[in-house]
């Protein structure tokens, strides 16, 4: 058992008497970065996390970019060619006392709370980053400290990267079985003629085709957002207004939207939102609201137009200035050719998807319930190690144990 002292910095906790405990501006030297001079993003990738939005400045690592608001939790280590970006703080090594690579992984576990508010992303200036204290043991500590941290953390990641893979497998799945069922249906055997429409191809002899127009109307009445309680179009359907969304003083410059309507936005960059509203409410004017008619199911036609073939059919009928902001109005949408399963299979299909969608959906909760966890992991695995809770000069790591549930 080491002998430890108090470091006197909450998140850093007790240290290994023989380590130091200093402002990062004793050993490193943070850049400003400059205004986008480029145009374009250029991804820089590090050890871990997200890239950040970059362009700017070009310069030569190595370095360590530091967030400046809203991605001070995702350091990013560079070693070569880099852009001095301007969502971001450049750090550099200036003496030898510091390895680049643990301070690296000790500027992942800065306290950032302090930054955080409750109306902003969190931020943090550069003297913020001068002044927050790091541990410092000697470099041969450092040195082993590095070597076990590159050893978990890439066996965490590469647990992480077969998760995401298995979760983008089981969403182009789920893609995959909703297209076919609603245009080719659930029997494999079913006699099949050719609907004459390239986005739909061959559908079940016994299915008619239609027109948008003739299963639903326009619901086009303006309302208040004070009298109807303000909802969002998104690929997830209709939802109560998120915090994120564009919110004006025209209280009045709304549609009304009545429990059972479908709604759907006609911009193409909001690409695939749409769905059933499950209670009354108003949208923005951007979006279609529509009636469902009688002799129908709902569900059906949310599969429907939910599926990428869709997607891309009900955009092609649009107008626009450039090529990827095109709206598609009422009377471009209710000319659209779409197919009209007998009304029981429709209720089929869409029981089938609705129970088999869910349980894909639960499948890729659970990874990505996992991927968090995992994620909670390898940021303790590094603050441990960094804060000398584990003896990294005595402690055998080939064997590692990833958490699994």
């Amino acid at each position: 058992m080491r002998e430890t002292k108090d470091s006197g910095v909450d998140w850093i906790g007790e240290v290994p008497v023989n380590w130091e405990i200093v402002p990062i501006k004793a050993d490193v030297s943070i850049g400003h970065g400059s205004d986008p001079t480029t145009p374009g993003d250029i991804p820089v990738w590090g050890s871990g996390g997200e890239p950040f939005k970059t362009c700017g400045e070009h310069k030569n690592g190595p370095a360590v970019l530091l967030g400046r608001k809203g991605t001070l939790d995702c350091p990013q280590l560079v070693t070569g060619l880099y852009w001095n970006v301007d969502t971001a703080f450049d750090a550099k090594i200036t003496s030898k006392k510091l390895s680049l690579k643990f301070f690296y992984y000790a500027a992942t576990c800065v306290d950032i709370k302090p930054y955080m508010t409750n109306t902003a992303k969190p931020s943090m200036t550069q003297f913020d980053w001068d002044n927050s204290r790091i541990p410092r043991p000697p470099l041969a500590e450092q040195r082993r400290i590095i070597s076990y941290l590159d050893e978990r953390c890439a066996a965490i990641d590469e647990d992480v990267a077969k998760r995401r893979d298995v979760i983008g497998k089981l969403k182009e799945y789920k893609k995959s079985l909703i297209a076919h069922a609603v245009t080719k249906g659930l029997d494999p055997n079913t006699e099949m003629k050719d609907s004459g429409v390239d986005w739909i191809g061959e559908v079940p002899a016994n299915w008619r085709l239609t027109k948008i127009g003739q299963v639903y109307d326009l619901r086009n009445t303006k309302v208040s957002d004070c009298d109807y309680e303000p909802l969002s179009v998104t690929m997830q359907g209709i939802v109560p207004q998120l915090d994120s969304a564009a919110k004006t003083d025209a209280h009045d410059d709304r549609k009304l939207v009545m429990e059972g309507d479908f709604v759907i936005n006609s911009r193409s960059d909001r690409r695939g939102s749409c769905g059933i509203a499950r209670q009354d409410g108003s949208v923005s004017l951007i979006n279609t609201v529509l009636i469902p008619r009688e002799h129908m199911e709902p569900r059906f036609y949310d599969w429907l137009f939910h599926t990428t073939l869709f997607a891309d059919e009900f955009y092609k009928n649009g107008h626009g200035i450039v090529d990827d902001l095109w709206t598609t109005k009422w009377a471009e949408m209710k000319g659209i050719t779409i197919v009209e399963p007998p009304f029981e299979t429709q209720i089929t299909v869409a029981n089938y998807l609705d129970e088999r969608c869910a349980a894909i959906d639960e499948a890729i909760a659970r990874q990505e319930q996992l991927i968090e966890k995992l994620g909670e992991y390898r940021k303790s695995v590094i603050h441990h190690a960094v804060t000398g809770k584990i003896d990294c000069m005595a402690v055998s790591y080939t064997h590692l144990t990833l958490p699994t549930t």
